[in-house]
């Protein structure tokens, strides 16, 4: 399942799994220790000889972590920066990745932007989403759209079906609804408020400093 989700770096997925792994060492090695010769001092060498060896390993693994905390931290910043340049009370916030829920998270504990509706179109192909959306807001951004069947087209092809269907999900917002809708792009950096077909073009509402993720 983890490697079947496609992302490009799955060890995260496993950590769970590894600090099990780690917490069984400790009697594992204590019961090494006890079969030994002159088992008195053995546990306790047994156990400081394993610190150490884990010491050892983990100490290029904790210069990683550092690294990725100051791009994700770098990250979050530019998320941050781009969220307070939305100024509109109520509308629509389309953001095509699964880290939409930083910003739901805003909204639900912080009371940020209540009125913004935040939107990763991919989960309008899921039933239960897509219900709801149109239960709250009385139109189908989606209506007459043939969504393939997602087995069928591999990462690579679902990918490009979703950034498609974003694009299209996002146009058909605009012109369903009289509500402002921006489109959220990290990877530009840039907030782009969508001109209405009666309106003049309106310039994006922000630019940003490149995002870190984005390298």
């Amino acid at each position: 399942m983890t490697f079947s989700y496609g992302v490009p770096d799955p060890s995260s997925y496993f950590l769970p799994i590894l600090a099990l792994g780690l917490v069984a060492t400790a009697p594992a090695a204590a019961r090494v220790g006890r079969a030994l010769p002159g088992r008195g001092r053995s546990p306790a060498v047994a156990g400081a000889l394993l610190a150490l060896a884990l010491v050892a390993l983990a100490t290029p693994w904790l210069r990683t972590g550092w690294e990725r905390r100051g791009v994700y931290v770098r990250h979050e910043q530019l998320i941050r920066s781009m969220w307070e340049s939305v100024t509109a009370e109520r509308g629509f916030l389309i953001w095509a990745d699964d880290m939409a829920y930083r910003l739901r998270a805003w909204q639900i504990l912080d009371g940020e932007k209540p009125g913004l509706t935040v939107l990763n179109p991919a989960l309008l192909t899921h039933p239960q989403p897509h219900r709801e959306f149109v239960r709250v807001h009385g139109f189908d951004p989606l209506a007459g759209v043939a969504l393939p069947r997602a087995g069928r087209l591999g990462h690579a092809g679902a990918d490009t079906v979703l950034a498609g269907l974003s694009g299209e999900v996002a146009r058909r917002l605009n012109l369903q609804s009289s509500l402002p809708v921006f489109v959220f792009d990290p990877a530009g950096p840039s907030v782009r408020l969508l001109r209405k077909p009666t309106t003049e073009p309106a310039a994006p509402t922000s630019t940003a400093p490149s995002s870190p993720l984005s390298r």
